[in-house]
């Protein structure tokens, strides 16, 4: 079982026992690791280990009977094809509607425009250089797009992360406290909270372009893969990327959308109740939960 929550960006590369030397899968992860949540939301099989800048590698799996037999090249090329299309037609239509129809450039649909864009991007850099290493079992696209496309796939995922988690709150504060919001929900508001998002990704992803290496194997194919000069450094940046990408959003948009929920409960119940207006008891609306 995954030991965190990001194991899924590169293809495998496990080790042979019996030929002491490293190869490229399609096999699930097992353990070890030095990634973070955003590998989780990609559409590759994990990693079974890091491989370390000396072509040795460190991984949990002790014998190759623990590593699950890839589907076959033909079903991953359908499958990985099927999402590819979805993945960019689907976000591409978000986009090209929402910039088009000025009337529908709202704060939450600026938000949803900022999220297709984050997910388009994920889709076009993981997909195609994701399912052709698989394939090849190589790692063919050279040194520098190693680190480029491993960056870029980790930002899209941390600006996603983010931009949900700016959504439930936008969604809290219009519905729960809508006296409170009125003055600073807008439009520039909502492009600001958008940089942000991408600014925060991009910092917080630094160290997976740090630490990416272009590998050479033993049988003259190539890894993109992470090595981290310290395993306690790369545990702290994977428990780092947990909390922030994982823990904190899901306790956010939890509680914000509880809150929504109950306040719409509220309102059902009480048609005359004015959300945002603390009522006799001194408690505002329907809103259990006070995020402000």
């Amino acid at each position: 079982m995954m030991s965190s929550v990001h194991k899924r960006i590169n293809p495998v590369i496990y080790m042979n026992k019996s030929e002491h030397r490293l190869r490229l899968d399609g096999g699930p992860s097992h353990g070890g690791g030095s990634l973070g949540v955003w590998r989780m939301v990609n559409f590759t099989l994990g990693t079974n280990g890091s491989a370390e800048g000396n072509g040795s590698a460190r991984g949990n799996v002790s014998d190759e009977s623990y590593v699950v037999p890839r589907l076959s090249a033909e079903i991953q090329v359908v499958l990985y094809a099927l999402i590819f299309v979805l993945a960019v037609v689907g976000n591409l239509l978000i986009i090209v509607t929402l910039i088009q129809n000025k009337r529908m450039r709202t704060v939450t649909n600026v938000f949803l425009l900022n999220l297709a864009v984050s997910d388009m991007l994920l889709a076009v850099f993981c997909m195609p250089f994701t399912l052709v290493p698989v394939l090849l079992q190589n790692f063919i696209f050279g040194a520098a797009m190693c680190v480029i496309l491993r960056y870029l796939q980790a930002v899209s995922v941390g600006v996603s992360c983010f931009t949900l988690v700016a959504i439930s709150l936008e969604r809290y504060f219009a519905i729960c406290r809508p006296l409170h919001s009125r003055s600073w929900q807008t439009l520039s508001h909502a492009y600001k909270s958008i940089a942000v998002c991408w600014v925060l990704a991009a910092l917080l992803m630094t160290p997976v372009a740090v630490f990416q290496k272009h590998l050479r194997l033993s049988n003259d194919a190539h890894a993109c893969r992470e090595t981290w000069p310290e395993p306690q450094s790369e545990r702290a940046y994977t428990v780092l990327l947990d909390v922030v990408l994982l823990v904190a959003p899901l306790l956010l948009m939890s509680l914000a959308y509880l809150s929504v929920v109950h306040a719409l409960i509220y309102d059902v119940r009480s048609p005359s109740c004015d959300f945002g207006v603390p009522g006799p008891n001194g408690k505002t609306g329907g809103c259990p939960f006070s995020l402000s």
